[in-house]
């Protein structure tokens, strides 16, 4: 039987015009993977249109290549009559509802290939190629490059770095495979400058973000004898410091990092709730606490929304995390 991978390279050599698109609020692997594809797309000589998940980019990625303003679309624009869009390409979406509502008419009406990893994927595509083995959706798109004789370099080898080190924190997560690095290994060996993308990657502080981090820091909580650590951002601490939640992103990996703790837990209060991540070592599932509350992600890394106050919402998922580790005897 053909794999769905091998489907998908040759829908893709089938087809001449392909729109694209991921999950709302789209992260390093998601919008990794949508700079990646488009120029997979573009070195084949294809068609390809871009709609940007909502709220977009966030300034930390302004450097990564989209392709021209011409072949990106508003999501009134899109249409998928058969004679002229040949798929739909949804990534890194676990289901349709994470598409933006503004795009689900048109899904209803185009040939949508569903390329994901999270274990949940609701297989909601024509064609389905969803790997949960995969560290991510940028070394999925990579692979596909392989495949096609699609060189890793230039913007596409830029995205799919972008895309793996977002999902494995900077290849330190259980989910870092052998193809991950043999992956990462090809970009290098194409002449990829790893230093250059780095500092793009990283030098992205301020001294307001470091003073936002330093109040934080100084707040978090231990519970359960050390093996849930917590850190928190209220909208006040975001004014005192004239910051924005994007600034508080990756302070989740410092509580991780402190020796006893198990499971970390970021929160962070936004106009409409509290948007929440958790991360953990070894064998605990944070994706199963997070679905407890509509979240979702993978076993080590996960997220999602609580409209409730920010100590209510803290409150909640201290005692689901607890309530987990007390199952697992840990």
């Amino acid at each position: 039987m053909t794999s769905p991978r091998t489907r998908i390279a040759e829908a893709i050599h089938q087809g001449n015009s392909f729109l694209l698109t991921a999950h709302v609020n789209p992260d390093g692997d998601a919008l990794g993977s949508l700079a990646a594809l488009m120029h997979l797309l573009k070195n084949l000589g294809k068609k390809a249109e871009l709609i940007m998940p909502p709220p977009g980019a966030p300034h930390k990625f302004s450097w990564l290549d989209f392709g021209s303003q011409e072949e990106r679309l508003r999501p009134e624009a899109v249409r998928c009559p058969a004679s002229s869009v040949d798929a739909f390409f949804v990534l890194d979406c676990g289901n349709r509802d994470r598409v933006q509502k503004e795009l689900q008419l048109s899904l209803d009406s185009c040939r949508i290939l569903n390329i994901d990893h999270h274990p949940d994927n609701t297989r909601f595509g024509d064609l389905n190629w969803v790997d949960p083995g995969r560290s991510s959706v940028g070394e999925m798109i990579a692979l596909l490059a392989v495949d096609l004789d699609i060189p890793l370099t230039g913007p596409l080898a830029e995205g799919v770095y972008l895309a793996m080190v977002s999902d494995t924190g900077f290849f330190s997560y259980s989910n870092t495979g052998p193809e991950t690095l043999r992956l990462t290994a090809r970009i290098l060996e194409s002449g990829f400058d790893l230093d250059s993308l780095n500092r793009r990657l990283q030098r992205q502080s301020s001294l307001n973000k470091i003073h936002l981090h330093g109040l934080a820091m100084s707040r978090a909580s231990l519970y359960s004898g050390g093996k849930i650590g917590v850190i928190r951002a209220d909208r006040a601490m975001f004014a005192q410091t004239r910051t924005t939640p994007e600034d508080f992103e990756d302070l989740i990996n410092h509580i991780r990092g402190i020796k006893s703790v198990l499971v970390a837990v970021s929160l962070r209060e936004e106009e409409d709730g509290v948007k929440f991540s958790l991360r953990s070592w070894g064998e605990v599932d944070v994706k199963s606490i997070a679905a407890r509350f509509n979240g979702g992600g993978h076993i080590n890394a996960a997220g999602g929304n609580i409209r409730a106050p920010l100590d209510q919402a803290e409150e909640q998922l201290v005692k689901a995390v607890k309530e987990r580790i007390e199952e697992m005897n840990l």
